[in-house]
């Protein structure tokens, strides 16, 4: 774990959920081959909110962007890029969001409010 987050811990900030306090953000979740198995996706999540209302229910209602690799024949990397640029177009054209930034636990929420949460939940001494 880094400084930063180590940090943000001892504030009760432990996930990327706690970091958005509410707010909109994408969050990335990797495949997964247990009993309840899913493919790699991007999603776009708001606290309290259902971000897709038509979404099938294993989305939990969330606008989900998935990442195929395997039927272009790209890497992961790459596909995993589209899908993000894709959740990043539709959120923006949907929320009005102009700039995003990355925040510490490497989910994707409004430049303005990276920085300001940032600034409100200080530095590491």
């Amino acid at each position: 774990m880094s400084k930063l987050k180590d940090h943000y811990r001892t504030l009760n900030v432990i996930n990327e959920w706690d970091f958005a306090n509410l707010n909109l953000f994408l969050s990335y979740t990797p495949e997964d081959y247990g009993r309840g198995s899913h493919g790699a996706r991007w999603q776009v999540v708001k606290a309290r909110e259902s971000t897709d209302p038509t979404a099938p229910w294993y989305n939990y209602g969330k606008k989900t962007f998935n990442v195929f690799s395997y039927t272009t024949g790209d890497s992961h990397a790459n596909a995993k890029q589209r899908a993000l640029e894709a959740a990043k177009l539709w959120a923006s054209a949907k929320y009005k969001i102009k700039e995003w930034a990355r925040t510490p636990y490497g989910s994707w929420m409004e430049s303005k409010f990276v920085k300001r949460r940032t600034a409100e939940l200080g530095k590491p001494q």
